[in-house]
């Protein structure tokens, strides 16, 4: 109506305004400030040109969903840019009806009626959203926000929602993890009488072995409450390392006798003394009563005093089978020991 108007008045018939009779200039004058007033007035636009959608959002009108009126004079090329023209905040969820349209500058009437609000902490991420439901779980449903099995939701999904409610889920991870860890192998050495003493050889090389084990972990929010080994498998075999160590000893001379204790500790600091061999030969020292045998170190000398082959420590004379009541053993041999 208002682009005919402004058609009219440039031109009637292809005669210019100025040459219109006075009668039909007073008449489009009138016009003229009708339609001005009507463009720059929009509460008078709004009570008499009232769209259906404008009729349809203020009677929606409530608390959770306020709705606004405002104009804009100039021309916006989006609704988004006349919003920015009249300083009020544009959101895509926000029901909106206009008319004219903004891009023909003729003054437009917008009225928007408002999504509500609700804070959300998803995860620990917290935003703004806003939406049409009435409900904790109708936002849930209409933001398409699934929630898994285990997570967990404050307040419930069914209470109502209100000023300055916030809604927090707690996102509940359950997952199963396996761990690998180097099992090192151990050097098993086993005697073996055929070889000389002090020699070794290795029968069997070694090899690590690798060990899975399988923890159930659960985080909440990304954040780790609890671990908990579930299984645990050996994945690739555990070698030993196997060594032989000879036990064969090489015989020098051979000795019999007598062997007697003295106290330890002494003032030598010895245990075992004789004077057959130097100090620092290993001897082997058998009982021949009993067959039981010691391998010492010659530490001293008895030096001639007294009639034993060898002096021993207390610990030593009854490992041999004698009891230091006993003073003496007799029958006992003593064998140089050359490896």
């Amino acid at each position: 109506m208002i682009l005919d108007i402004g058609a009219g008045l440039a031109s009637v018939g292809g005669t210019p305004l100025m040459t219109l009779n006075r009668k039909w200039g007073a008449f489009a004058l009138g016009l003229l400030l009708l339609a001005t007033t009507w463009l720059f007035s929009p509460s008078i636009k709004l009570k008499a040109e009232a769209t259906p959608e404008d009729q349809t959002l203020l009677s929606a009108a409530s608390t959770l969903h306020p709705v606004e009126v405002f104009s804009v004079s100039r021309p916006a090329s989006t609704i988004q840019e006349a919003f920015a023209q009249a300083g009020r905040d544009y959101y895509p969820e926000d029901r909106v009806s206009y008319f004219p349209d903004p891009s023909l500058g003729l003054g437009t009437v917008i009225t928007v009626q408002r999504a509500f609000p609700v804070s959300l902490s998803d995860g620990k991420k917290t935003k703004i959203v806003r939406g049409w439901a009435d409900t904790v779980g109708g936002l849930l449903e209409e933001k398409r926000i699934l929630l898994g099995a285990e997570d967990r939701i404050s307040p419930a999904l069914g209470t109502p929602l209100n000023q300055g409610l916030t809604v927090v889920i707690t996102r509940v991870a359950r997952t199963t993890v396996s761990e690998f860890e180097t099992v090192a192998f151990k050097t098993v050495e086993q005697e073996d009488g055929s070889m000389w003493r002090g020699e070794r050889k290795t029968v069997q090389e070694g090899r690590n072995g690798k060990l899975r084990k399988d923890y159930l972990v659960i985080r909440e929010d990304g954040e780790l409450v609890s671990k908990t080994l579930t299984a645990s498998e050996m994945v690739e075999a555990l070698v030993n390392k196997i060594v032989r160590i000879g036990t064969k000893l090489k015989i020098g001379r051979t000795f019999s006798g007598d062997a007697t204790w003295y106290p330890f500790p002494n003032r030598w600091g010895t245990k075992v003394a004789l004077d057959v061999v130097r100090r620092g030969v290993e001897v082997r020292v058998t009982n021949l009563s009993n067959g039981r045998s010691i391998i010492v170190r010659n530490e001293g000398c008895i030096c001639g005093n007294g009639s034993a082959l060898i002096d021993l420590a207390p610990e030593y004379f009854r490992a041999l089978g004698g009891q230091t009541s006993q003073g003496r053993l007799t029958n006992i041999r003593v064998e140089e020991i050359l490896n």
